[in-house]
């Protein structure tokens, strides 16, 4: 996240770039509920003070870092994680329908290639305004 972010500010300048942005029902009128998070939040500064006026992008990034299987708990930790993907995604499209930003991301780094295209498919089918970024790095070979 602060990799995507970093690279983001580099790119968009101060003050585009917040991270763990709240949302919540001072910002938007149509808001109800418990207070969400966005990982990353890209707005024009000169527009981000301003009640109920939609941001520009809104970006979750969840990690399935290598090896997250062999860790004490592993595969519990990993359904959790699939699970969060999921939540999020369905978090981001309740943003985009409310008007409360214009661009929505998903960006998933899958170092173990856990995420396969059924369950991509499955996502942007329940959440078609929501964009899907999926890095899957290459495993090295032994020989390089």
């Amino acid at each position: 996240m602060f990799h995507l972010a970093g690279f983001c500010l580099e790119e968009l300048g101060l003050g585009f770039v917040h991270l763990n942005s709240p949302i919540t029902g001072f910002w938007f009128e149509n808001f109800k509920g418990k207070k969400h998070y966005i990982d990353i939040d890209i707005t024009d500064p000169e527009t981000f003070v301003s009640r109920n006026t939609p941001h520009g992008i809104f970006v979750e990034v969840k990690w399935i870092y290598k090896d997250i299987t062999k860790v004490p708990r592993g595969r519990l930790f990993l359904r959790r994680r699939i699970e969060g993907i999921e939540k999020d995604c369905m978090k981001l499209q309740g943003h985009v329908e409310n008007n409360r930003c214009k661009i929505a991301y998903m960006c998933i780094i899958d170092d173990e290639h856990y995420i396969s295209d059924e369950q991509l498919r499955s996502l942007e089918r329940k959440c078609p305004a929501v964009k899907f970024l999926i890095l899957k790095p290459k495993t090295l070979t032994p020989s390089g």
